[in-house]
């Protein structure tokens, strides 16, 4: 009996037909991914024999290019959004004070273009910005050095302290001179005339060799207390100090080429709202677009949602799933102003992580975190989408919040918020704030604190979020798949007992749109061609 087609996945993984009808996901476009990204490695591989990627390293180091050994592809990580090469560094030393404790390695990142349609060059822009800001802005926060960068339009910028003395002079007085004006002050990243032929976008990092990745210690050692305590202590003072300055707006820092100046005035560009875009839903926030108020953001992602649900194929099973779902976008706009606090809605706004997981942190054998590796997708947004990471308990976003596992989440939730006021203490000690009215509140009611800068302590926004389950609504709207069940399990409960009827469902969807009745017919004709589509591709497969 012949085995069952499977098909390979981008992430290592492989699929069968039964189990690609039933998944949620676009398992055409998925497989789609795979094929691409093997092309693109496979330029990438002819790109180091043809010693492309060893002069590009050459062109950013200032030493021979024979000094710069590609490693084989075997060795190559591969991430959800780039493809990453390993570079050796034989040389005794690299000239200029940004490599004094260099590695032997570097890791040379280029943006997977099929994951990121249309928006790789901004994607690259912001998490240099990132970089940038955090050089300057949080120095206690260990990250890779950022020696280089090339952007797909064929501009190179390298940091000035590997250039020679009078560049590096001359861009140290134009700082000052912006500084003591009052002009935007450049970054230390100068343009450089080009001397390699690598094709595409690219980030030239150090690799960090201290410590090992979180993930490949956290299911084995997750149980131990004691390193939870020392993780949780690095999360919370990472978090702290990147939300250490309030900043006017919502949004994204993004490096102009033209004057090597960063500024917040990219949208916030989330892991989420790449791949809502990527999987094709219609664009919403333009990439200039950037908030002064909660509001219009949390209306635009909840649009974008909207968009997905159009655009996705497989969006829907049967009828009564297109309206259940409908109703679900159409509820949650009305539900919106009960989770925006209002006191805050203006801001201000912080730096904050919205991707980070157990992949981008490396900890020593203790779990101390020794150095962030990965700063993509970081923006400025409300204090109130500041969270705990989902993930501390081992189980999914959509696991976490259902009755079976919720009491698991909230008790190590609040090991890690134990551990979060603490840090948040050391670094910043808090007051009680007089303010209007506070001479007319009740014995034994909570006065407000507030930090050093006078604003609202992060650890009370982060608790009164979770209290009025607000977390749960600002995890929806920021989430790719689970907006349908954490809306089912943690929002709806506060307002109905029981899930409503069919009826209602057609109800409410009437009012997100116009045109449900036939949206809906034509979501199961998509579903239809889709299925249909997905079965030919696996018997393409096994014909051969």
């Amino acid at each position: 009996m012949p085995l069952p087609v499977t098909l390979p996945l981008y992430n290592g993984l492989r699929i069968g037909l039964n189990d690609a009808q039933e998944s949620e996901e676009d398992i055409i476009r998925r497989i789609a991914w795979y094929t691409a990204a093997a092309a693109a490695t496979a330029e990438l591989e002819e790109q180091s024999k043809e010693g492309i990627i060893s002069n590009l390293a050459s062109h950013h180091l200032g030493i021979r290019a024979s000094r710069c050994i590609v490693e084989p592809t075997r060795n190559w990580p591969r991430g959800s959004f780039n493809q990453c090469v390993f570079i050796g560094i034989h040389a005794r030393s690299i000239w200029g004070k940004i490599a004094e404790t260099s590695s032997s390695r570097l890791l040379l990142r280029v943006p997977s273009a099929h994951r990121l349609v249309g928006m790789v060059e901004e994607k690259m822009r912001c998490e240099v910005a990132t970089y940038i800001w955090m050089q300057e802005n949080c120095p206690d926060v260990p990250i890779p050095r950022l020696y280089g960068f090339g952007f797909p339009d064929g501009r190179h910028f390298t940091h000035s302290s590997l250039l020679s003395w009078p560049r590096r002079w001359g861009r140290g007085l134009r700082r000052m001179f912006c500084y003591l004006f009052g002009y935007p002050v450049p970054s230390h990243y100068m343009e450089r005339s080009r001397s390699h032929e690598f094709p595409a976008g690219y980030i030239l990092l150090e690799f960090i060799e201290k410590g090992h990745p979180l993930a490949k210690s956290w299911f084995s050692k997750s149980v131990d207390a004691v390193k939870k305590q020392n993780l949780f202590r690095g999360i919370s003072r990472l978090m702290l100090q990147l939300a250490r300055i309030p900043l006017d707006r919502t949004g994204s820092f993004t490096f102009d080429p033209d004057t090597a100046v960063i500024s917040l005035t990219n949208r916030p560009l989330t892991c989420s709202l790449a791949i809502l875009e990527n999987d094709g839903a219609e664009q919403v926030i333009e990439p200039n677009r950037t908030y002064e108020s909660v509001d219009p953001y949390v209306e635009d992602l909840l649009t974008l949602h909207d968009n997905r649900f159009l655009a996705q194929p497989n969006a829907v099973t049967t009828k009564e799933d297109c309206y259940y779902q409908m109703a679900i976008h159409s509820t949650l706009r009305i539900m919106t102003h009960h989770y925006l606090d209002r006191s805050q809605r203006n801001g201000p706004f912080y730096m904050q992580f919205t991707d980070l997981h157990q992949g981008n942190m490396m900890v020593d054998d203790d779990w101390n975190i020794t150095s962030l590796i990965d700063l993509e997708w970081i923006c400025a947004r409300s204090a109130q989408m500041i969270d705990v990471p989902y993930w501390i308990t081992s189980k999914s976003i959509d696991e976490i919040c259902s009755s079976h596992h919720s009491a698991e989440f909230a008790a190590a939730r609040e090991v890690f918020m134990a551990a979060f006021r603490e840090v948040e203490e050391e670094l910043s000690p808090s007051r009680v704030v007089e303010e209007d009215g506070d001479e007319d509140l009740e014995a034994g009611a909570v006065v407000p604190r507030r930090n050093a800068q006078g604003h609202p302590l992060l650890s009370e926004t982060i608790d009164n979020s979770y209290a009025s389950r607000a977390t749960w609504f600002f995890q929806a709207v920021d989430s790719v798949n689970a907006m349908y069940r954490l809306f089912e399990l943690q929002l709806r409960p506060q307002f109905l007992s029981q899930h409503t009827p069919e009826t209602v469902d057609v109800f409410f969807a009437a009012f997100w749109n116009q045109q449900a009745k036939k949206i809906a017919k034509r979501k199961l004709q998509e579903r239809k061609e889709y299925s249909a589509k997905l079965k030919e591709l696996f018997q393409a497969k096994g014909a051969k």
